[in-house]
């Protein structure tokens, strides 16, 4: 009965009394939130916040709302599908667009089919520290990476990302790359207890040049042109 007056009070105090009727309704209020809080928090809890925010919409949005949101959504849905013939013409021009760069020399297609000179693939039984370096835009990403083969994956990893100096983004080979080096160098001394090349081993890095590059080797190769704002010269 305390429960029941504690939680009429804020009523009772604003409309002065409440009728039975009132108070069942009050009540019943309550408890409908009650259970609309516990399963919104199951609901999140095992299933995603979206699943959790339909409840929510079921609980406090009503039938009629949540009817015309789903209709809402729906036409959105249908006006953004692409039809399937569509689908299909693009897929055939993406493939003749990479069959016709295989088939020449020259650059002048749409995709730069160029050789990656790539001729083995990861296995999972990798151990070690590697260091990757991804060059391609306004800033790059450096990253290392502990790996632990099948059984450990990735143990541990840590990445930063540098902004290029808009000077340097049109300077000289020279300059970009000395302070590309540099800033790998300040990276890789920060290297904690917790990562630590293969008995034997030295430390590993993978450069990614996001430009398009006529390959002659695994690690060399021509730039064709640059992109992404950049504009280096002697290159």
């Amino acid at each position: 009965m305390a429960i029941c007056n504690s939680l009429l009070n804020p009523v009772n105090q604003y409309h002065g009394s409440v009728n039975y009727a009132h108070r069942s309704h009050y009540l019943r209020g309550v408890s409908h939130g009650r259970r609309c809080r516990t399963e919104i928090g199951r609901r999140r809890r095992y299933y995603g916040e979206e699943d959790a925010m339909s409840i929510r919409m079921r609980c406090y949005g009503g039938g009629a709302d949540w009817g015309r949101a789903e209709a809402i959504v729906k036409e959105v849905e249908d006006a953004s599908a692409t039809p399937i013939p569509r689908l299909k013409e693009v897929a055939d021009s993406l493939a003749h667009e990479m069959e016709a760069g295989l088939d020449s020399d020259d650059h002048d297609h749409l995709l730069k089919m160029v050789i990656t000179y790539v001729h083995t693939l990861p296995t999972g039984d990798e151990k070690g520290l590697f260091y990757a370096l991804d060059l391609g835009g306004t800033n790059f990403r450096v990253l290392r990476v502990q790996l632990g083969g099948k059984e450990g994956r990735v143990i541990d990893q840590e990445f930063a990302e540098v902004t290029i100096p808009t000077n340097l983004m049109v300077g000289t080979e020279k300059e970009l790359f000395d302070y590309i080096a540099s800033e790998l160098a300040k990276f890789v001394k920060k290297e904690g207890k917790k990562f630590s090349p293969e008995s034997g081993h030295q430390r590993e890095l993978g450069f990614t040049f996001s430009f398009p590059v006529h390959q002659t080797a695994i690690a060399s190769g021509t730039l064709i042109k640059w992109s992404k704002g950049f504009a280096v010269s002697e290159m």
